[in-house]
């Protein structure tokens, strides 16, 4: 018998179409959060783990590079903002496919009668989750099924943020020296250094600081320079902004043009950011300048590096490394793309890993090979001290999935069960660390996983404990291998491996396996805790310590 079908972007949505509709329905949630909420709260739910599989991430991959290598996007002045645009028609086409091919299985399989949304439309270009776009590609998708049922009238927001910055008496203070984009990402261990010899340190910043970061800043000595956020009265018009593509399906296109004023204003916030930047820089005169990403305002600051000729440096936070086959090449391609690929004049190569990607990624900068600098270094006492084995993976919401090489939000799901398995019926304990993303569902998670202990504890404080890491893909695979912490990839969908490791779970002393059963995951975890010796010097460059590599760094470069 075919079902009424209720599809909800997040739980507010869902129970605003739910509380005005008097069938008998099932839901199909399309993150994480309504997922978990349906499962609490007994509502009936699909689970698109039971009708999906590999081909949904392999199609979509593929159908996803066809379209952006048909469509002509670059059509700003900027390199960093048609990348960015490059971004968004990828993010919302994934948006568009996966609800396209997910309500044709689900019809094929068990029949759709109608399918319930909101209606709701609304553009955020502070908080992307805030976005609701579903009602939107419903309509367009599946006409003839779909009923509205409580549309809301939001406020688009068509204003241009324009950027001045608040503080330009500190210009006269400084002497331009060493610039810092942001402190994340264990950025703080360059920037002590830095201040233990007397480096000068200057930071740009757009969001506001709080009293207690001025306060370290000044006793750090660092000048920070703020840019306010002011209202520019010319708006984004909604017309003649078209994406020219010759898709051929063309109500996607038609979705893609719908929403093409709202990634011109989005465009138009960076544009104006990097405007404001280059005022700065121009007057400030950085005689080098620390990056972790190549993306943005980070990706324009670097390409001023070379206009203007002054040092960047970008040591990447993510992990990209050598491809297995055409859908991973494809999949690492599109991520080396905010990684490696930009204007930076240098980049820092911290693990054997990252430097077996430069043999299949093309490079802008020079590459150094220096070893760990912001990733992880947790002292490793004995091994036997060590208390549990750590789960920590990549999540993306509805707004921005990736497919092939991460995992979907019910793929993330249906391994928890597997793990909670493991720790029940095999005496092992498991602790998970959520993505910063869903931290929030921590407590409910515990709910539902009660065998399995949940953390939101940062990954420095979790390593210190772990006996050995279980992931996807994610960069706490090279937090743990520079932790001398060995890995597990686990992938029971048996389609993505993140880099090069061993398949043979019986053989002892391997710092990174690949398994892609629950049978091999917990012999997986019984060869390690079995092992004495792991080899390092196949994914690490040598003994030196973090301290020592980032003092090559300064010497180098720091002025």
């Amino acid at each position: 018998m075919s079902k009424n079908l209720i599809l909800a972007q997040d739980i507010s949505e869902f129970n605003s179409v739910r509380s005005k509709i008097k069938v008998d329905f099932v839901c199909l949630p399309l993150n994480l959060d309504l997922m978990v909420y349906c499962v609490l709260n007994r509502i009936p739910y699909i689970n698109p783990a039971n009708h999906l599989d590999n081909s949904i991430h392999e199609d979509g991959l593929i159908e996803s590079e066809k379209f952006i290598n048909k469509t002509k996007y670059n059509k700003f002045d900027l390199k960093v903002a048609n990348a960015r645009h490059k971004n968004l028609i990828r993010n919302y086409f994934n948006s568009i496919f996966f609800v396209k091919n997910t309500i044709e299985v689900i019809n094929k399989k068990i029949g759709i009668r109608r399918i319930y949304v909101s209606g709701w439309k609304r553009n955020n270009i502070e908080i992307p989750r805030k976005n609701y776009i579903l009602s939107e590609i419903c309509k367009s998708l599946f006409k003839k099924k779909v009923v509205f049922v409580s549309p809301k009238k939001f406020d688009f927001d068509t204003n241009v943020n324009l950027y001045r910055l608040l503080n330009e008496k500190t210009l006269s203070k400084t002497k331009g020296g060493n610039l810092f984009t942001n402190f994340g990402y264990n950025f703080k261990r360059i920037l002590f250094q830095c201040f233990l010899r007397r480096k000068e340190i200057n930071y740009i910043a757009f969001d506001k600081i709080s009293i207690i970061k001025k306060f370290i800043f000044k006793f750090l000595g660092i000048k920070y320079f703020i840019f306010s956020r002011l209202i520019y009265k010319k708006k984004i018009s909604k017309k003649n902004l078209k994406i020219n593509n010759k898709y051929s399906n063309k109500k996607i296109s038609n979705l893609l043009n719908s929403r093409a004023w709202f990634f011109n204003l989005v465009i138009q916030d960076l544009l104006n950011r990097c405007s404001a930047i280059k005022t700065l820089i121009l007057k400030l005169k950085p005689k080098v300048v620390f990056l972790n990403l190549v993306r943005g305002v980070d990706g324009y600051v670097a390409s001023l590096s070379k206009q203007l000729k002054f040092n960047s440096i970008c040591i990447p936070h993510g992990t990209v490394s050598k491809s297995f086959n055409r859908y991973d090449k494809i999949y690492k391609k599109i991520i080396a793309e905010n990684v490696f690929s930009g204007d930076a004049k240098f980049f820092v190569l911290q693990t054997k890993i990252a430097k077996q990607s430069f043999d299949t990624h093309k490079i802008n900068g020079k590459a150094i090979d220096l070893g760990n600098i912001i990733f992880s270094n947790v002292s490793r006492p004995n091994f036997w001290n060590k208390k549990f084995i750590l789960y920590a993976v990549t999540m993306k919401d509805f707004i921005n999935y990736q497919y092939y090489g991460v995992e979907m939000y019910y793929e993330f799901f249906e391994n928890l069960k597997v793990l909670e398995k493991i720790a029940r019926y095999k005496r092992v304990k498991i602790v998970v660390k959520p993505h910063p993303s869903i931290n929030y569902l921590t407590k409910d998670l515990e709910k539902i996983f009660s065998g399995l202990t949940f953390s939101n504890s940062n990954i420095d404080t979790l390593l210190k404990k772990t006996i050995a890491t279980i992931s996807f893909s994610s960069t706490v695979i090279e937090d743990s291998i520079c932790s001398k912490i060995p890995v597990i990839l686990f992938d029971q969908w048996e389609r993505y491996k993140h880099c090069e490791s061993c398949s043979d779970v019986n053989r002892k002393n391997q710092l990174i396996y690949y398994v892609n059963s629950p049978e091999n995951l917990f012999k997986a975890i019984k060869t390690i805790r079995s092992s004495n010796q792991f080899n390092y010097s196949k994914y690490l460059f040598s003994k030196s310590n973090v301290s020592k590599n980032i003092d090559k760094l300064i010497d180098r470069f720091s002025i």
